[in-house]
This record gives C-alpha cells, sequence and structure tokens, in this order.
C-alpha cells in the first residue's frame, strides 16, 4: 500500500491561499516534501497557529521569499 505525499513549494502555496483553500488540508498528508526553504517557513508558521490569511498577507509583502 501507498501512502499520501504532497511536494510543496511557495509557488504552490500561494495559489492555494489565493483561492482559499486552508493549509490545514494542504499540510493533511502523511508525507510532506517541500522543494524550497520559503515553502519549510510556511509550514512553521503554519504549525505555530499563525492564519492562512497572515501568511498569504507576508507572501504577497515578500517576507517569506
Amino acid at each position: 500500500m501507498g501512502f499520501n505525499k504532497r511536494f510543496v513549494k511557495l509557488d504552490n502555496v500561494k495559489e492555494f491561499l489565493k483561492n482559499n483553500y486552508p493549509l490545514s488540508k494542504v499540510f493533511s498528508v502523511e508525507a510532506l516534501i517541500f522543494t524550497d526553504e520559503a515553502s519549510t517557513k510556511v509550514f512553521k508558521l503554519y504549525k505555530k497557529g499563525v492564519e492562512d490569511k497572515e501568511i498569504l498577507k507576508m507572501i504577497e509583502n515578500g517576507e517569506i521569499v
């Protein structure tokens, strides 16, 4: 049997958030594979409890690159 995995990069995260797709669904898989450092930062912020809208603002303001 396989398991659910997701490749995560900042561009994808930004599109999910712009389309109101919650990070809780993005990150609810058995394995996450981060393809850039920025998406790792997003995941850490998510785990700290930062809201999706705030993370999107940070991405758009260039605080996460």
